[in-house]
């Protein structure tokens, strides 16, 4: 059976990529990202989750006309859609305010390993 070795170029971008992976700007990219996709999924969980309770457990609460030719449901549920580029909205704001720079931090960081 033959083993798989690596040569000595992958080793070297393996050992840079641990590198990289241990610095702090990449480690506090990726916790800041984690952070902002676990709010922004919970939320939106939550949202729709609350939604679809509504309509099951509240079906004349949802019934309710609003003006004519909308309803609490139709209402909320548009709402959905609207919440999609909210997240959106956001997501671009912070990785624009956020991850951008740190990811450029990263890369620096990734270049004076690599140059060494």
């Amino acid at each position: 059976m033959s083993q798989h070795t690596s040569s000595p170029e992958q080793r070297e971008k393996q050992k840079i990529l641990d590198e990289v992976a241990r610095s702090e700007p990449f480690r506090e990219l990726v916790r800041r990202r984690s952070r902002f996709v676990r709010a922004a999924l919970t939320f939106s969980i939550a949202w729709f989750g609350g939604f679809l309770l509504l309509i099951a457990f509240a079906p004349d609460l949802m019934a309710t006309i609003l003006v004519p030719g909308l309803s609490l449901a139709y209402l909320l549920g548009f709402s959905q859609f609207a919440l999609v580029w909210v997240v959106t909205w956001l997501y671009i704001r912070m990785s624009d305010r956020v991850f951008v720079p740190l990811q450029e931090r990263a890369l620096l960081v990734a270049e004076e390993v690599a140059a060494r």
